[in-house]
């Protein structure tokens, strides 16, 4: 399986100051997330994605790329630092498409992302 929007997320990480954790998440509580605590260190910034690693291999590899959009929104503004810094990149960033709570921090790009990673890799099976 291959998708050429997840690898251009790879790539544009790769040459971020940014490093991403991920780390399985086993519960059904949530899908996963981006935390907005960052650490600074080195001139890199580090970020940590949980993914529900229930389900098929294409939704949990669509999921990743849409924290991984997370990831490059974070990339993309020096100033997203830490918490606070995050959270108001995020409330600038965000769109109520999809969300339920009023916090939500969700944006277009992670959405059309996971969605098209979601159909390069169900067309190329």
């Amino acid at each position: 399986m291959s998708s050429t929007t997840f690898q251009r997320l790879v790539e544009a990480l790769n040459h971020s100051e940014v490093i991403v954790y991920v780390d399985p998440l086993r519960t059904r509580e949530t899908l996963g997330g981006l935390s907005h605590d960052v650490i600074s260190a080195g001139g890199y910034r580090y970020l940590h994605i949980a993914i529900n690693v229930r389900g098929g291999d294409v939704r949990v590899l669509a999921l990743l790329a849409h924290e991984l959009q997370h990831a490059i929104e974070v990339a993309e503004n020096p100033d997203a630092g830490d918490a606070r810094h995050v959270d108001a990149l995020f409330r600038r960033l965000a769109s109520h498409a999809g969300c339920a709570i009023a916090s939500c921090s969700e944006t277009d790009a992670a959405i059309k992302v996971q969605n098209l990673v979601d159909s390069e890799l169900k067309t190329k099976r």
